[in-house]
């Protein structure tokens, strides 16, 4: 899917309740990769749409000193980008979030918890400052999210002071909405890496699990909660959908 000239831009801030302003398209600042950021990308030491996917970090505060991380995610995409929290190289018990540019050209953040094989839609807890866009085929989200999140399904969220491999993949995304299954040989980061080290240099390559490139398999994207934080174009209603887990 591809939306020609379109340009999504969106900021949305979380709370008890629903801001949103207008923002400019933005990528992620590339130039400070290894010194005042953490980079993860493809190309090796590639910048802004010289990439086919760029993710950086650095440490940030909410309530305590260095007690978040902020992301910034871009990818050559027009459905889905995916950022994977692994304590491997494979789909396994990963928390992921996902910058979705919806069929009606909404920009979604959402969080999925990986089961092996399948990615179940999970509530977003711990992220704030969220922000999306879409520009002539590039997908982009940021967001600040607590390193630790104490809740009851903590379990689904990683803990961001320990270190974890990046999976990276793309996709499309259905008329309905559904992500459907990522590109063959999805990339990831060739080590671990802990999001609090802003000299990191990580290159992203190509995963070699076959298991994670089965052409057949589209159903891997299931929905256990509606819990997606919607992003709208300027003077549009923005909400927050949510559902408790049973």
């Amino acid at each position: 899917m591809k939306l020609a000239g379109a340009n999504q831009n969106v900021r949305i801030l979380l709370g008890m309740a629903l801001l949103a302003a207008a923002t400019s398209y933005f990528e992620p600042d590339g130039a400070n990769c290894g010194s005042s950021v953490g980079c993860v990308m493809h190309p090796y030491r590639c910048k802004g749409r010289r990439c086919q996917v760029l993710v950086t970090f650095r440490e940030d505060s909410v309530d305590e000193r260095k007690d978040a991380v902020s992301i910034e995610m871009l990818a050559k995409s027009d459905g889905w980008f995916a950022l994977g929290f692994s304590l491997d190289q494979h789909m396994s018990q990963d928390d992921v979030y996902t910058c979705v540019l919806s069929p009606s050209g909404q920009i979604e953040l959402r969080h999925y918890y990986n089961f092996g094989r399948r990615s179940f839609q999970f509530p977003m807890h711990g992220v704030t400052h969220i922000e999306g866009g879409y520009s002539d085929g590039y997908l982009s989200c940021r967001f600040t999210r607590l390193k630790t999140v104490p809740d009851r399904r903590s379990k689904k969220v990683h803990d961001l002071s320990r270190e974890y491999y990046f999976l990276l993949p793309t996709g499309e995304v259905a008329p309905n909405g559904t992500l459907l299954k990522h590109a063959p040989l999805p990339l990831v980061s060739k080590f671990k890496a802990y999001l609090r080290f802003e000299n990191e240099l990580i290159e992203a390559v190509k995963s070699h699990d076959p298991d994670d490139h089965d052409p057949n398999d589209n159903e891997r994207y299931q929905s256990v909660s509606n819990s997606a934080v919607m992003l709208t174009a300027p003077g549009l209603m923005v909400w927050f959908l949510r559902a408790i887990l049973p």
